[in-house]
């Protein structure tokens, strides 16, 4: 689609996602890479990427569901659904040759009865629940568990793996739960039950928990590293972000004195003032915590928010633009790391909540653009 025709954009820098990549693996040397592109690669487009990211290496892809995994897995790579399939899922999964988790003894059956049910074998990885709390085998009761499934027919017992609730580095729980779950890789190892992958860091461990990134385990997981990081730890390995999100403007207009600015009429201008309003709101992902707080981007210059983010647009003053012209199709930036106002660590701190929420959030509406800045 042609730029010009629309509304509300990302553009996505290929030579930033390659770079990303190229820092975190020289962060964890001598350690390999699995990517996770779920969730659409966090909205930025989980087959583009998976694309760029084969080039420059990756060992493998990771997902949360079948459907994610399915839309990968001819590109050669082995693909791992992280999460645990449904019954249903479950044929589907197997006759793709997709690599499955084990949770729990009865995970393992299923996958083994209906591996051999169609005459394959699946490759898995054991998960551990070290912390985490949701789904896996508990530590206590790893090395039994392992040594009685793993002898179940229709399975290749290839990895291991866990995942922390939180890795900030000197963390107490952090660097315990890390220690705790390489001294279960130590109990396999004298048992000789050692899975060939060991993976347990994912972005926020790369970045500060060197020992979750250290032999004996074998690889790590990066998500949002991929995508940029938007933590310090992650800026201080190199890490950029990947995109820019832009829409046009729709409308500019003198607004005088005394005139309310959108729903519930939260704005009320003090003065003459000129504003435009601008063609993406919360409908695509703009938070509605920008209300009366945040700034978009125009002509180079910093435009508050006034009123309340609607659906569909924004509104913003043109005040600190002062005689620039700003026309109707011009762009306004919303999102580019270039000022704290615009960026999505600036964004989740006003709504609360974290950058995976902000990324994941971004409509379908806004169009996804692989552009070099």
């Amino acid at each position: 689609m042609e730029q010009e025709k629309l509304r509300a954009w990302l553009e996505i820098a290929p030579s930033v996602v390659r770079a990303n990549f190229r820092a975190i693996r020289k962060n964890v040397n001598p350690l390999k890479v699995f990517a996770v592109i779920k969730a659409n690669a966090y909205g930025m487009g989980a087959v583009k990427y998976a694309g760029l990211l084969k080039a420059e290496g990756a060992a493998g892809f990771c997902t949360a569901t079948l459907e994610e995994a399915l839309e990968l897995k001819d590109f050669g790579l082995p693909v791992q659904i992280l999460g645990p399939v449904t019954d249903e899922e479950l044929p589907e999964a197997v006759s793709n040759g997709l690599v499955l988790g084990i949770f729990d003894a009865a995970s393992a059956e299923k996958i083994s009865s209906e591996s051999v049910r169609q005459g394959k074998v699946t490759t898995v990885h054991f998960k551990i629940d070290t912390d985490m709390g949701r789904t896996g085998i508990l530590e206590r009761e790893a090395p039994f568990l392992i040594r009685k499934l793993s002898s179940l027919p229709g399975l290749k017992v290839q990895g291991i793996y866990t995942h922390f609730p939180l890795a900030e580095r000197d963390c107490p729980e952090t660097l315990a739960q890390t220690a705790r779950f390489r001294a279960l890789l130590e109990v396999l190892a004298v048992e000789d039950m050692l899975p060939e992958i060991r993976h347990m860091a994912n972005s926020d461990a790369i970045n500060s928990v060197p020992m979750a990134a250290e032999s004996p385990l074998t690889h790590v997981r990066a998500g949002i590293d991929l995508h940029g990081g938007f933590t310090k730890e992650a800026s201080a390995i190199g890490l950029k972000p990947v995109f820019s999100m832009r829409a046009k403007i729709l409308a500019v207009r003198e607004m005088p004195k005394g005139h309310n600015i959108g729903y519930n009429r939260t704005c009320t201008l003090g003065e003459n003032t000129r504003t435009a309003v601008v063609a993406a709101g919360y409908a695509d992902g703009i938070p509605l915590a920008l209300s009366n707080r945040g700034f978009l981007r125009i002509n180079g210059e910093l435009c508050p928010v006034l009123g309340r983010v609607s659906m569909d647009c924004t509104t913003v003053s043109l005040a600190p633009c002062g005689d620039m012209p700003v026309r109707p199709g011009d762009e306004a930036v919303f999102l580019d790391g270039v000022s704290p106002e615009t960026s999505v660590e600036h964004w989740a701190e006003l709504k609360g909540t974290h950058a995976y929420d902000i990324l994941c959030s971004i409509g379908h509406r806004v169009k996804r653009i692989y552009k070099e800045s």
